[in-house]
């Protein structure tokens, strides 16, 4: 080691640097490490401590032992030791538990909405020991994610995950911390929930992919112009519901509070962008073929498209030719 021990431990406890990288950032954990034979001293960072020994930790419990004893593959974790687990078997759970990203949730939101966090999802799943007798269809649920891991394991998802998360940034705690814990390669029982997390990174990422997409494909397909001069009333024009958005918005008459409303998006048989804001819920979806009533408010561009906005709508549904017979 080229750095001499110094008699005062204070100067090697010095916030955010390490020797190995020679980099100075925020750190959570920094170890200071003593060559016992030179006495030779260096504060290395947590994400560094496997590059700067050589080998892969095999768990935290490492770090307690001398150079001599990290040499021997067959060094067993002392009895009480922390255990660990292998970060790219933990992604690899969680993909199969939120539907590859998809519905990832949280344990402080699963508390708030009553459902399951995709943590206890994956325990359920994945674990060897139950607290309850299982049902034939959890038994079959069970079998069948084990063997999407093995599929998942297979593919590179998981190593696009992990890019995923590690371009998050060393913005926020959250960002060092998932950085930290990705890089190590395992987590302690206290880290998985923030490895887990990648997954959620790496779903939102995809789903900005896809809505970009949807909307280079919406902005193509559209037609320029507007369906009619504002003030016409638009009478039983044949639409096609392409998005409809639910939300809340205040109330500002009694009884006062929030109130639901929607944002209903139409394409006319020729193409035109048609948009009515309600709350009045309607009981559409995308892909409905509708009848619509209405009067032209306003025209808008948004996103490159050309909106006519509409109110005093309503939404038929086309009768049944089989229906009377």
């Amino acid at each position: 080691m080229s750095r001499a021990c110094s008699d005062s431990w204070s100067k090697w406890a010095e916030p955010g640097r390490c020797d190995h990288c020679g980099k100075f950032r925020d750190r959570n954990t920094t170890y200071l490490v003593t060559d016992p034979e030179t006495g030779d001293t260096l504060q290395v960072g947590a994400s560094c401590m496997g590059a700067f020994l050589g080998i892969k930790p095999k768990g935290l419990w490492t770090l307690g032992l001398g150079m001599d004893d990290l040499q021997d593959d067959d060094q067993h974790a002392p009895v009480g030791s922390t255990q660990v687990t292998d970060s790219r078997g933990l992604v690899a759970k969680a993909l199969v538990a939120t539907d590859m990203g998809k519905r990832y949730v949280s344990k402080s939101r699963a508390a708030g909405w009553g459902a399951s966090s995709t943590a206890d999802r994956g325990e359920y799943l994945f674990s060897s020991v139950t607290s309850r007798r299982l049902t034939p269809e959890e038994r079959e649920e069970r079998e069948q994610a084990h063997e999407q891991l093995a599929e998942v394991l297979k593919s590179g998802v998981v190593d696009d995950v992990i890019s995923a998360g590690a371009s998050i940034g060393t913005d926020s705690d959250y960002g060092r911390n998932l950085i930290t814990a990705l890089e190590a390669g395992f987590a302690t029982d206290k880290m998985q929930g923030v490895v887990v997390s990648a997954v959620a990174v790496y779903g939102r990422r995809q789903r900005e992919v896809a809505n970009q997409e949807a909307q280079q494909e919406r902005a193509a397909s559209a037609a320029e112009g507007f369906a009619a001069p504002v003030k016409t009333r638009m009478r039983e024009v044949p639409v096609a519901v392409t998005n409809v958005y639910e939300s809340t918005r205040p109330r500002y008459g009694y009884p006062y509070g929030d109130e639901p409303f929607q944002i209903i998006t139409m394409r006319d048989a020729d193409g035109h962008e048609i948009v009515w804001k309600t709350g009045s819920l309607q009981q559409v979806q995308a892909g409905d073929q509708v009848s619509m009533t209405g009067t032209v408010k306003d025209h808008d561009r948004f996103r490159g498209v050309d909106q006519t906005v509409i109110s005093r709508a309503k939404l038929d549904r086309p009768a049944d030719p089989g229906a009377d017979g």
